[in-house]
């Protein structure tokens, strides 16, 4: 294993103090969903989870290799939890918005829950108004909602993601939980939900209708809904109020998540490293303790490590995860993805890379779960 040090499948999951006080926002989850965000509640503080967008899927030197993951390759083990995407799937397409088959991604899933790993699912949604994709900057949310122009179209969107939801379904034919991340980074204005581009008052509409139409219209009940601001949009200085823009209510989200790329040796921020460290520790800490005051989780939904970073994730991430109470209140972390043939562009690491010895040191800290440690999620 790579040097990794074993905890055994269930060290240090029962004695939380927080164990037992997680429910679900939706009465009716399904048992196995309560049971994981239960489970999840009796790590906090004590893990972090690690994980990675498309594992299964591609790395940065093979495509659709069965069992093969960058992440094994390099330590060992799997993710512990595994993020794909829903793009393209509100078009009635067969592919994502990454090429990616939404049949292969059904199977990536069972495999991944099959595994004991935790899944999470983004969705990148094209604008249905313009035809543009996610990207497309226009004040589309008024259309959307009931009595907008493209209602309708909207209806057949959320219709063709509860479709997607509905079907995954373990061995035991089972709703598979998943922990839904739509509309992520609002706080910036890069996509048609974003900050500038709507009201406030009309993104938090969205999601509540998001919310209700596969909670209460569609009868889906494996779903923990994660609300995941991206820290680009949000004055360092003003960390708790803008985190907070767009929030659609304790009743509306499980988890409080944070995307980061901006705090991580991103050439884009001129800042020097530690400014950003500090940065970064400071909205992890606002994240967990605004998660902490609601009675819910805190994740790091999103991040992206820069591979110029000196010991990027010992040195860098993890000492941010392990600064202080909060901070370790974080309870997964997501790593984007590695597209192939793109290595310039990779999130983790491949065998042989600089920062493969520092990667494989993360995953032996005690602190950091990968999937060879966790407790059994799902246990009722």
């Amino acid at each position: 294993m790579n040097g990794r040090s074993r905890q055994g499948p269930h060290a240090g999951a029962a004695d939380s103090a927080y164990c037992g006080r997680m429910l679900p926002i939706d009465p009716d989850a399904t048992a196995e969903t309560r049971a994981l965000l239960r489970h999840l509640g009796a790590l906090e503080g004590r893990h972090v989870l690690f994980g990675h967008q498309d594992d299964f899927a591609y790395g940065t030197q093979w495509s659709a290799e069965p069992g093969r993951s960058d992440v094994h390759d390099v330590v060992g083990v799997y993710p512990a939890v595994f993020g794909f995407d829903l793009g393209h799937i509100e078009i009635g397409a067969d592919r994502n918005l990454d090429g990616l088959s939404f049949d292969d991604i059904r199977g990536w899933i069972r495999q991944a829950h099959g595994l004991g790993s935790v899944v999470t699912l983004s969705w990148h949604a094209d604008d249905v108004v313009s035809g543009g994709s996610a990207w497309t900057k226009a004040e589309t949310i008024p259309h959307l909602l009931p009595g907008g122009s493209h209602e309708q179209e909207f209806t057949t969107a959320l219709d063709r993601v509860a479709d997607f939801l509905s079907g995954l379904t373990d061995a035991n034919d089972r709703p598979v939980p998943i922990v839904f991340r739509p509309y992520h980074e609002h706080t910036g204005g890069w996509f048609w939900w974003g900050k500038g581009l709507n009201t406030e008052a009309d993104f938090i509409a969205l999601w509540r209708h998001t919310v209700d139409h596969l909670r209460l219209r569609r009868g889906l009940h494996n779903l923990l809904y994660a609300y995941s601001p991206d820290r680009r949009g949000i004055d360092p200085d003003a960390l708790a109020d803008g985190y907070l823009y767009g929030y659609p209510g304790d009743e509306y989200v499980d988890i409080l998540g944070l995307d980061d790329y901006c705090d991580l040796g991103q050439p884009g921020n001129p800042a020097p490293l530690e400014e950003q460290h500090a940065v970064l520790v400071a909205a992890l800490t606002t994240t967990a303790r605004l998660a902490r005051e609601r009675g819910k989780l805190a994740a790091l939904t999103e991040v992206g490590t820069e591979r110029t970073l000196p010991d990027p994730w010992t040195g860098y991430l993890l000492r941010a995860l392990m600064a202080n109470e909060d901070t370790r209140r974080i309870l997964w972390t997501l790593s984007w993805r590695n597209p192939t043939g793109e290595p310039e562009r990779a999130y983790t690491p491949q065998p042989g890379a600089p920062t493969a010895a520092d990667f494989a040191a993360f995953a032996a800290n005690p602190f950091v779960l990968f999937n060879d440690e966790l407790p059994d999620l799902y246990a009722l």
